[in-house]
């Protein structure tokens, strides 16, 4: 800001200080008018905690204020990175806040409030300089107004740089960020910034340039105060963040209020004897946290034996209870826009996130102000270690791999891979991506963090990789792999490497892992986080476990222990921040709706669509009562699964029969009698193996009919069921009776399909091969007659997900994922598909499961996923 010399007043004989402009401005006429202007409003400040303003002169054609000289140092120098005492804080905050009411008042505003700026006499009195210069602090001569320009502090090099708003970088305010109109309330937030930095030793906003210094001031929270400094009280730690609001609106609307608030906390710590406070100290040498240091450490020798004699000598001696988990909610999209993907940055203040209708979004955690970015098909991987920037995936043609700034959402292509990268993640150290490709999950590979140089390290032969994550070290890469769905027992492991494959280390082998491509992830702190099922009938749902694993050698230290207790629910997209006290995932629950559309006629279109029932319990079709009259589902009101029928006409509801809790999958035969449903293994079947079990719609026990991996389906105008089998990667139809169980085998054939119907009348198949999901093929279940279609517009654009046939026997009804959404098509035998209804992607997902053996209503189970993310805390 300029010179300050030590000079003598030599009319009244009194020491003072002597600043003169710099000389870069002192033959500027605009910077020597608005210099003498300030001079002139500091002068007019009479205040006792306000460097007072005595004269203004010239000397040699040099213009200079004549100022009070000050012993001591500033605030600056006296917090040195470390925080101070509570009544160093109160008593020094109360004195600014005090001469800020007193400018303020005046209509002055000081614009660049900093600990520089604040000085500490030799007594311990606070003393703020320079109010108002930093309108005279640019370079620049041709600029005509003062309210855009920044002060530039030799001593503050790293913090300020020359622009276009006022103030140092560190400690402005976002509206002198954003350049807007100030008032009295931007020193208010300067002044949060360096009470901030007195509690902890820290700036609050920082950053390696100006750019992020700026963005972590508009978007991001500081570290929370109790991580910094745990002796802080509670009410000072609400007097920061008021100060700190971003919202002026919200934040102390006047310096006035600021000192009532510290005054009375002062007022009723002491009244009070605070266990908190220290007794205020009237001087406080730069030394004294230095002095006493060998008593101090005396003093904690004794604390710490003491402890421990009483910790062995005294069974009733137990250490704090640990703390409660929290799990909070970070957002509340609907089961039509369920968050896609998440990922928390490394500090733990902000939250990347994905959903279908908003993009990219960036959440500032403790504050909730968001930020959007208009990205198509994002999918959030991971951050980079500065966290500044996120490794994202984009699906369209390819899929394209990006590192994308969080400040303006620009982004680089790192790699394009023609729709085969997946499970990408970045090492802890930035250097090098972890990734595996489609189809060949079976294998792991490696590339630089811009993409160089891929190869793969490893390869797990009949095991498909299902999430990947790194060590907290970058030396070792962990794996959760399963064997295939349709392989007999399904086994899965958690297991670590060497950044070349090599040195194999099981971690945790548990068939609760199989089926699951969710997620885990492996912390800073050594745990590495997965999820297990939980037990039938839920177990398709899971909860999060952790075990102790070494980052150098991969073993697992200790059991596993288990993190949350979530009924209905499944975790995934882990991630969490460098310090470990907090982590984030995704919680999704499944949403199951039974709908029916009336089919029009002739045309076939589709009419409106019912839901089955107003409840809210889970529920799926289980098939029609042969006259049409009515429909059999099943759903679990009170969490207790049954059997129910509607009529249609009537809305009644009767409720038949009662199910086990191991339920799955279930239909009703053709003539009504008899319900066939799988449950998971009982009694002496292979383990891993689902039973096929029936029982009487009109009550009973159930029983078994076979056990295997099957699925099944009934014809709606014949008496005819048939049954598939999968069994050593082979497909099976054989005929099935709802009373006596396996009939005659129909046909092996080679293509491999979980997508088929039975023809109305029993004697046609209908199936979708997997290695050509926009096909279809025929196999009579006589004479082994077999021919295909391609489905107009589907083979492209995405698959068939399901499909049944029409009671007229010439058209089937499928719904296909084509392009980005779900359509329900009707399909002629020779191929032609028309489209009959569309769900946008993410709203949910229609699963046709049959039409009424008149024609007149399609019934499809509607799914959807609320999804959303979860914080988790003191896990």
């Amino acid at each position: 800001m300029g010179i300050v010399y030590k000079a003598e007043d030599t009319r009244l004989h009194r020491p003072v200080a002597l600043k003169f402009l710099p000389a870069e401005l002192a033959r500027d006429p605009q910077s020597l008018e608005r210099f003498r202007r300030e001079a002139e409003a500091a002068s007019s400040l009479n205040h006792p905690h306000i460097c007072a303003i005595y004269d203004i002169g010239e000397h040699d054609g040099y213009t200079f204020i004549v100022m009070e000289l000050l012993e001591g140092s500033t605030l600056k120098h006296l917090i040195h990175d470390l925080p101070l005492k509570t009544d160093e804080i109160l008593n020094l905050s109360i004195e600014i806040s005090d001469a800020l009411d007193a400018a303020h008042s005046k209509g002055i505003i000081h614009r660049n409030i900093k600990p520089a700026n604040i000085f500490i006499s030799d007594r311990g009195s606070a003393k703020i300089l320079d109010f108002g210069l930093a309108k005279v602090a640019s370079r620049s001569t041709t600029t005509p107004s003062a309210t855009n320009e920044l002060t530039v502090d030799a001593s503050d090099s790293l913090l300020t740089s020359p622009g276009s708003t006022i103030g140092t970088v560190a400690y402005m305010s976002p509206e002198q960020v954003r350049g807007e109109k100030l008032d009295s309330r931007t020193d208010l937030f300067s002044f949060g910034v360096v009470l901030y930095e007195m509690a902890t030793g820290q700036r609050p906003f920082t950053g390696d340039t100006s750019g992020l210094t700026f963005d972590a001031i508009l978007n991001r929270q500081p570290t929370p105060l109790p991580t910094l400094n745990r002796e802080l009280p509670a009410e000072i730690e609400r007097i920061i963040h008021k100060l700190l609001e971003k919202d002026r609106d919200v934040r102390y609307q006047s310096a006035a209020e600021l000192r009532a608030d510290l005054k009375r906390f002062r007022r009723d710590s002491q009244s009070g004897q605070s266990a908190a406070l220290r007794p205020a100290s009237s001087q406080r040498p730069a030394t004294s946290r230095t002095r006493f240091w060998p008593i101090a450490a005396l003093a904690s020798l004794v604390i710490f034996l003491a402890a421990g004699f009483l910790f062995i000598k005294r069974p009733w001696f137990r250490t704090a209870p640990p703390k409660q988990l929290i799990q909070r909610d970070l957002t509340a999209n609907p089961g039509n826009n369920p968050v896609i993907s998440t990922a928390l940055s490394p500090d733990g203040r902000q939250l990347a996130f994905t959903d279908h209708l908003n993009g990219l979004t960036l959440l500032q955690i403790d504050s909730g102000e968001k930020r959007q970015f208009p990205i198509s098909g994002p999918s959030i991987a991971s951050w980079f270690p500065d966290g500044a920037h996120l490794l994202v995936t984009e699906v369209g043609t390819g899929t394209t791999v990006r590192k994308m700034s969080t400040l303006d959402g620009t982004s680089r292509k790192i790699a394009a891979a023609d729709d085969t990268l997946v499970f990408s993640t970045l090492s802890p150290d930035g250097t090098a991506i972890a990734f595996s490709r489609f189809p060949m999950i079976d294998e792991l590979w490696l590339m630089g963090p811009d993409g160089e140089q891929p190869h793969r390290i490893l390869s797990l032969a009949g095991s498909e990789i299902q999430s990947i994550a790194w060590s907290p070290t970058s030396k070792r890469i962990a794996l959760l792999h399963s064997t295939p769905p349709d392989q007999l027992p399904r086994e899965a492991a958690i297991e670590s490497c060497e950044q070349d494959g090599s040195h194999r280390v099981v971690v945790e082998n548990d068939e609760r892992l199989k089926g699951y491509s969710g997620g885990m992830t492996w912390l800073a702190d050594g745990r590495v986080f997965f999820t297990l099922a939980q037990p039938p009938p839920n177990d398709k749902y899971r909860n999060l476990w952790s075990v102790q694993v070494d980052p150098d050698s991969g073993q697992a230290r200790r059991a596993p222990t288990q993190i949350t207790n979530d009924s209905l629910f499944t975790q995934s997209n882990f991630s969490f921040s460098l310090d470990t006290k907090r982590f984030a995932y995704l919680r999704t629950r499944e949403l199951n709706e039974v709908r029916i559309v009336e089919i029009s006629r002739p045309s076939g279109q589709l009419g409106d669509t019912k839901p089955l029932t107003s409840d809210s319990w889970r529920k799926w079709p289980a098939g029609w009562a042969p006259n049409s009259e009515g429909i059999f589902f099943v759903s679990n009101p009170q969490g207790k699964w049954a059997l129910f029928k509607q009529e249609l006409r009537t809305r009644n509801t009767q409720s038949l029969l009662s199910l086990p809790d191991s339920f799955a999958d279930g239909i009703v035969s053709p003539d009504g009698e008899w319900f066939v449903f799988t449950q998971a293994a009982q009694g002496k079947s292979p383990k891993g193996s689902p039973e096929l079990m029936h029982v009487p719609t009109t009550g009973g026990p159930p029983s078994l009919l076979l056990h295997g991996n099957f699925s099944y389906d009934c014809a709606s105008l014949a008496n005819v069921c048939v049954l598939r089998e999968t069994v050593n990667g082979k497909n099976s139809y054989s005929f099935l009776d709802p009373a006596k169980g396996r009939g005659p085998t129909i046909a092996e054939p080679q293509s491999l399909s979980d997508v088929w119907s039975l023809s109305p009348d029993g004697k046609t198949i209908a199936f979708v091969p997997k290695e050509h999901n926009g096909e279809i093929e025929f196999l009579s279940i006589k004479g082994q007659q077999h021919s295909s279609v391609e489905v107009d517009g589907v083979r492209a654009g995405g698959g068939i997900q399901s499909m049944v046939w029409a009671p007229d026997g010439q058209n089937l009804y499928a719904s296909a994922f084509i392009g980005k959404d779900f359509q329900i098509i009707r399909v002629s035998l020779n191929g032609h598909s028309t489209g009959l209804l569309h769900v946008p992607f993410g709203e949910g997902w229609p699963y046709i499961d049959s039409v009424s053996p008149d024609g007149r209503y399609l019934v499809y189970n509607f799914r959807a996923w609320e999804t959303n993310v979860v914080l988790l805390e003191n896990f």
